[in-house]
């Protein structure tokens, strides 16, 4: 919003909270909550009976002692990143 569309009592308000380094939420949320996502990461979709063989043989694969690790992510473009990220220790 431009301040020539403000109503005189906001623009005195917004100059006396500035020097207190505060602004109001109303004139700054559209670049905090845009219109459209825009999020860097990618919408993938595996198919349950597609994996389910995958992960009864992790579950054979990883003993109960080791279940910390009993962790499966998905192999998206973006799985790397997801590794790291989360710090799974997803092992070659």
């Amino acid at each position: 919003m431009q301040s020539k569309d403000l109503h005189p009592d906001r623009v005195a308000l917004y100059a006396d909270m500035s020097p207190h380094h505060l602004a109001p939420l109303w004139e700054v949320l559209y670049a905090l909550v845009p219109q459209q996502p825009n999020s860097p990461c990618v919408a993938a979709h595996w198919k349950y009976d597609e994996v389910r063989p995958f992960l009864m043989r992790t579950g054979k694969a990883i003993t109960a002692e080791e279940a910390i690790r009993r962790v499966r992510i998905g192999n998206s473009t973006t799985s790397s990143q997801v590794r790291h990220g989360l710090g799974a220790s997803a092992r070659p």
